[in-house]
Formats: C-alpha cells, sequence, structure tokens
C-alpha cells in the first residue's frame, strides 16, 4: 500500500546478543518483499550504557515529528513496536500512549518467552492488561502462545505472525543441500547464548551418549560458558566438545554450512530463530518439544523434538541420524521447505499488510 508507512521501534540490530535484534531485518526485509515503506527507530540497545532508555528518550521526538509529517501528507501511519519482557512492554506502552492521539495505527509484536510462567504472578497480568490497553492489535510468534493468551483470558485482537528470514538466509534456503565429506564424522552444532534454560548444556551431555565419530561445536558465550567447560573434562569428553564463542556474519553461516545436525533442547524460547536459521541450511534439527518450538520445528518432518530435557533422550533422537545420510538429507529438505512456506519474506509481509487494511 503506498499510502501507508510503518514505524518499526524495537532493539538496535546492532546488538550482538540475538532476541528482537537478532529478528528485526527479517522483519525490513519482509516489508520490502511487499512494497511497503518503513522507517526503524531504535527503542532500546543492550550492550550500550544508555540502551534500557536512552535510546528510548531519544526516540520519542522523532517518532512524534515522523508521525505528523507523513499524516500532513496523508499517509496511513503503522506504529510497529516490538517488545519484550515487561520492562520492554512499558517502554512500548508509553510510546504508543504518545503516537496514538496523532491518528495512526498502534500493533505490538510480542517476543517475550515465558508468557505462560510470567503469567502465573498477579500483578504481571495487571501490567500486562494495562499495557496492552490501547493497541489496535497484539501479535505473537507461534500460535502456542496465542493460545496461552487465550487461556489467560486476554480478549485483544491477537494475531500469529512469526518471525521472518533475513534476505541473505533467504537466499541460502533455496539452495540445495551440498554434499558433505564421507569421512564418517559426523559434526552437531549447538547455538545458543551458554545461560540457563537455553538447553546448551544438555546438548554438550548427550554427548557422552554418542560414539566417539560424533564432534559436537558450542558457538556462544554466557554465564554457564566455565561451568561448561569443566564439565566435559569431567565427562571424558574435552577432545570431541570444542567451543567456538559467538558467533555472527559469515563465520556463523560457515559453520551452520559445515554442519550435519544442529542441536537444542531450549526451554528458554519464544521462537528461536536460529532453528530457522538451521532449517535453511537444510540441517536437521533435535530440539526440545517444548511450548513454541512445537511450531517453529515440525516434529518428523525436519528433525526430532524430544519429550523430556534429558541427555540421554537427546542422544537417543540423534542416533538414528548418525549412520543414515538419506535421514539427514531427507530432514534437511523438509527444513528447507518448511521454512520457504512460512517464514519467507513475502509470506511475513502479506500478513503485515493484512494488518494494515484490516
Amino acid at each position: 500500500m503506498k499510502d501507508t508507512v510503518f514505524f518499526v521501534s524495537g532493539t538496535d540490530p546492532a546488538t550482538s546478543t540475538g532476541g528482537i535484534a537478532h529478528a528485526l531485518p527479517g522483519y525490513f526485509s519482509a516489508l520490502d518483499a511487499v512494497g511497503l515503506k518503513w522507517f526503524f527507530f531504535p527503542t532500546h540497545h543492550s550492550i550500550s550504557i544508555w540502551g534500557k532508555f536512552g535510546y528510548w528518550i531519544m526516540a520519542i521526538g522523532p517518532l512524534i515529528w515522523g508521525t505528523l509529517r507523513e499524516r500532513r501528507r496523508g499517509k496511513h501511519v503503522v506504529h510497529y513496536l516490538h517488545a519484550g519482557e515487561l520492562p520492554s512492554l512499558f517502554r512500548k506502552w508509553l510510546l504508543a500512549l504518545l503516537v496514538k492521539p496523532l491518528g495512526c495505527q498502534t500493533i505490538m509484536h510480542l517476543h517475550a518467552p515465558n508468557i505462560e510462567q510470567s503469567f502465573q504472578h498477579w500483578w504481571y497480568r495487571l501490567f500486562f492488561r494495562l499495557f496492552i490497553s490501547g493497541l489496535d492489535t497484539l501479535c505473537v510468534l507461534t500460535s502456542w502462545q496465542k493460545k496461552k493468551l487465550l487461556e489467560k483470558g486476554i480478549n485483544k485482537q491477537i494475531v500469529v505472525i512469526p518471525n521472518p528470514l533475513s534476505c541473505d538466509f533467504e537466499k541460502i534456503v533455496r539452495q540445495e543441500i551440498p554434499t558433505k565429506n564421507s569421512s564418517g564424522r559426523i559434526n552437531i552444532l549447538t547455538m545458543a547464548r551458554v545461560v540457563e534454560g537455553k538447553g546448551v548444556d544438555l546438548a554438550v551431555e548427550a554427548m557422552a551418549f554418542l560414539p566417539p565419530s560424533c564432534q559436537m561445536t558450542v558457538a556462544g558465550d554466557g554465564d554457564l560458558l566455565p561451568t561448561l567447560k569443566k564439565r566435559v573434562h569431567s565427562l571424558g569428553i574435552a577432545d570431541r566438545v570444542h567451543f567456538v564463542g559467538w558467533l555472527r556474519g559469515a563465520k556463523k553461516k560457515q559453520f551452520l554450512s559445515d554442519a550435519d545436525l544442529f542441536c537444542l533442547p531450549s526451554q528458554l524460547d519464544s521462537f528461536g530463530m536460529v532453528f530457522m536459521e538451521a532449517m535453511s541450511f537444510g540441517l536437521p534439527v533435535i530440539a526440545l518439544g517444548n511450548g513454541p518450538i512445537c511450531d517453529v520445528v515440525p516434529h518428523g518432518q525436519a528433525g526430532t523434538l524430544v519429550d523430556q530435557p534429558h541427555p540421554q533422550q537427546i542422544a537417543a533422537a540423534i542416533l538414528p541420524f548418525l549412520e543414515n545420510p538419506e535421514k539427514r538429507r531427507h530432514a534437511g529438505e523438509g527444513g528447507k521447505r518448511w521454512v520457504v512456506s512460512h517464514y519467507s519474506a513475502k509470506e511475513v509481509g502479506n500478513k503485515l499488510l493484512a494488518l494494515c487494511q484490516a
């Protein structure tokens, strides 16, 4: 729609720690794919001393003046606010309060990973309802999240719009899976913040139940990393587990390309962009069948979802892929098809287009 302008606000993509910052370039690609004009206003930066409120305060003036400018030009202005946990919801709610009287549409996209746990607290339920009041639409990343909010009595219009592929991964997902080396060694990649709940520790401990032909690369950084490095020595797998730190850009893509399998039994994800990226490279995915992940990784089509966060069960899910290259290829191709049909920029862009036409 040439008369519609999206004002996107959220964490600055220059942030290197994942989350909303990791997802936003895909939304930019989605808006471009359907010809929607957009401007981005960073309201948070997780590695800046002024990140939580400095960026937000600096965005208020440009957001208001930009809205007034586009409204004078006769444009339909959509404020598209990406929010995480409660403090982020609060900041985006205040922005919505400021711009709503200017005659624009307000859409908040929720990226918080712990909806079910957070709603156990009465104060969270109270503030959540306050912070989404006045919005035109609330977006969530998966059907599971929508179901949970409806069960909690949230009667706001809720629309499921998943994270889209960025333009560089869109090119990768449409390429054929390359033939990997036939040395017999299987390279398993796990990639995430190395913190409680992300499942990196479970993936590493599963290596103790896998044959010597398996090697694991741990890509990430976090509080649990020193403990995990000690743990691989006590398990006797230090020679098969390699820590490479946080990866980004071309280096990250190279490790995804070199891997044969992706494993991340996370219990702390609202979506998990890394699953989509692994499937884009044609990697079978071993993950935990936990909440929103069930909507992101199709069990039996792109890999295997395990029932419980136990290292032995994770290892048992990996084993069938080790000696069967055809099984790996079949799952990899299934993952690529799934990503193209659900997370392409055009697919997500059309969903955003439908919101501003509603």
